[in-house]
């Protein structure tokens, strides 16, 4: 249960994928959060926006179809 680990959201994949696709989906969502925690980013956004906006980076459409994220949508604020 990840609401007891006091973690509002859990990314994950509906079936095992294991992938070049993920790596690269993995990656692209890790630069946009940083680039949101930063300030590069004008607009705030949350982790679905963020998934969302990396799956085009897979090559396959089921390998980007298993990504899900579970829970409470999580915002990221500029400091």
């Amino acid at each position: 249960n990840h609401f007891r680990t006091i973690s509002p959201c859990v990314v994950g994949m509906l079936w095992e994928v294991t992938d070049k696709d993920t790596d690269l989906l993995t990656g692209d969502m890790i630069e946009r959060m940083i680039a949101v925690r930063n300030g590069d980013c004008q607009e705030m956004l949350d982790l679905p926006s963020i998934i969302a906006a990396s799956k085009p980076m897979c090559n396959r459409f089921i390998t980007a179809a298993a990504i899900v994220v579970y829970g409470l949508p999580c915002s990221f604020k500029v400091p």
